[in-house]
């Protein structure tokens, strides 16, 4: 029987699907082991991508932020909770809590902005383990960092100071892991990327902000 390629497609889509599990399982797997807790099954909670801007098109992700920056990630902290009240479909209200994992970086270049190079700052990223470590919640498409990895990191600074790393496209992984070497960094195409996102950067409509310079 000949496959058709409607088929294929969904073949492929559900291929697609299932690699993306595996790899947010794994990756939850590595953020229980950071935090020395046991290893248990984990739920994937899945936030849809919601956002006024083509978060797919740099020029618009770079002009939305405050921060784009290369950093090293050196250390996962651990995680805050953000109390939320919700309703649900019968009217019932309930609070239930954001995650956002916390991490150590190390500043490695500045794309946009000015944060002290090779100083370690504070980087919230939306998304992280529920406190019993059942349920790891995410956007669609977005994963954790990983610590010893490199990144560009698009950062909402936060009206107290803090950096916030928020959605599927604001922690884009470098390939290479070596923080001496600035120009195999400045040559990968995720940097090239941020780099022309930046020199076309389309400026939104919000109040920015400044983070920790000098600290």
């Amino acid at each position: 029987m000949t496959m058709t390629s409607a088929n294929k497609k969904i073949i492929l889509l559900s291929v697609t699907a299932v690699l993306l599990i595996l790899i947010v399982a794994a990756i939850a797997v590595i953020y229980l082991n950071e935090m020395n807790k046991d290893v248990v099954a984990v739920e994937i909670n899945f936030l849809p991508e919601d956002s006024v801007i083509d978060i797919y098109n740099p020029a618009e992700l770079v002009g939305a932020v405050d921060y784009v920056f290369v950093g090293n990630v050196d250390e996962l902290i651990g995680t805050n909770y953000r109390p939320v009240a919700v309703i649900d479909g019968m009217g019932w209200s309930e609070t239930i809590e954001d995650p956002f994992t916390n991490y150590t970086v190390t500043v490695l270049d500045n794309i946009k902005g000015d944060l002290v190079l090779n100083q370690q700052v504070s980087v919230l990223k939306d998304g992280g383990l529920s406190r019993d470590g059942k349920t790891l919640t995410l956007y669609v498409n977005d994963s954790l960092p990983e610590p010893g990895s490199i990144y560009v990191f698009y950062i909402y600074a936060q009206p107290d100071g803090k950096l916030l790393a928020s959605g599927s496209q604001s922690t884009q992984k470098i390939q290479t892991t070596d923080v001496s070497d600035l120009s195999q960094i400045q040559a990968d195409p995720v940097y090239l990327k941020a780099v022309n996102g930046f020199e076309n950067q389309i400026v939104q409509n919000r109040t920015y902000y400044v983070g920790p310079i000098g600290n």
